[in-house]
């Protein structure tokens, strides 16, 4: 089965990023616990490890698994199997080494295949500034906001502390990265034109001629004497409609 786009980037990176602020989550690698699986509790608890994260989250269509003891495992679904790290990175386009070309939504991977991620542009709690999550038994032990540098190091946040780097990123079929511009701000609609006419009088000074538009098209011109010393003209319509 083909490969199916079930996403936009701007959709897949919001749903990993309400992830590390919202739930409470552990890293494990043992299926079915690896597969972003319900724990139950008050509040839910779910574990995951880096890899099957991103397939239960694309498996399950940007959802979190629910009510306890639910997890998401449908290998074939949207022509995703259960690969693992290398596997996906082979599936992915634009794969690249440099991290300065990244963009919003694409996949991590490490140089030896063991660690994956999601890159998901800048975010911040106000203290401190992430880019990625990844679901990782190091540092917070789970779902978590982490950084990467254009170089590809990875650290616990922004100038925080380092861990094995990023080696590749590329963009995941299951994902629009080319999302379509918003439209266009409608038209302003023309005003309606009153039923009179309506009159826009200019004054050149130097011929003394004054130009009379009606209802903003259709511009008369008429001449009149106008000694410099007056200050008012008063004008017959009845002459102007004419």
């Amino acid at each position: 089965m083909a490969e199916t786009v079930i996403c936009t980037k701007t959709e897949f990176c919001n749903f990993f990023k309400s992830l590390p602020f919202n739930i409470a989550s552990y890293y494990s690698n043992t299926f079915p616990y690896n597969c972003l699986y319900n724990h139950g509790g008050t509040p839910n608890v779910w574990s995951a490890d880096c890899w099957n994260m991103i397939k239960a989250a694309i498996w399950n269509d940007l959802q979190l698994p629910v009510p306890a003891g639910a997890y998401s495992y449908v290998p074939g679904k949207y022509g995703l199997y259960d690969w693992n790290g290398t596997q996906l990175l082979s599936k992915c386009s634009d794969v690249s080494s440099d991290f300065s070309s990244i963009t919003q939504g694409e996949f991590l991977l490490t140089a030896d295949g063991t660690h994956a991620a999601i890159y998901v542009d800048t975010v911040t709690d106000g203290t401190y500034y992430w880019n990625v999550v990844e679901c990782t038994p190091i540092w917070a032990n789970g779902i978590q906001f982490t950084w990467v540098d254009t170089d590809g190091t990875r650290r616990q946040n922004q100038g925080g502390a380092i861990s094995v780097a990023w080696a590749y990123h590329g963009k995941l079929p299951w994902v629009d990265y080319v999302e379509a511009p918003p439209p266009p701000d409608p038209p302003t609609p023309a005003p309606d034109l009153p039923s009179k006419n309506i009159y826009t009088f200019t004054v050149d000074d130097d011929i003394k001629k004054i130009t009379i538009t009606r209802n903003g098209s259709g511009t008369d011109e008429r001449s009149f004497i106008v000694d410099e010393n007056v200050n008012e003209i008063i004008i017959d319509i009845e002459d102007i409609n004419a």
